[in-house]
């Protein structure tokens, strides 16, 4: 039997999809930015991709603490780099 938050959290993976356009924020010196991504959901994990370059990777590797919103729900939690590089 599942508890409260274990119910939800399948609820909203399965509101979700497999992948799904969201909006990511993210924070870095008291500035707050907000865009849309694609993510990808794997094993009840999100993933998205960008450059090393782009402001929403400086935010994240500088405070790893993020928002989603997908329609009306909101997710809060911690992102980390799982880079991977292929030659």
């Amino acid at each position: 039997m599942q508890n409260k938050y274990q119910q939800k959290y399948t609820e909203i993976f399965q509101q979700i999809g497999d992948h799904a356009k969201l909006v990511l924020a993210t924070s870095l010196n008291n500035k707050v930015s907000a865009r849309t991504m694609s993510f990808v959901i794997l094993e009840g994990s999100l993933y998205f991709q960008t450059d090393k370059g782009m402001r929403k990777y400086k935010d994240i590797k500088g405070n790893p603490n993020v928002a989603l919103c997908f329609s009306n729900i909101q997710l809060e939690g911690i992102c980390e780099d799982r880079t991977t590089y292929r030659a």
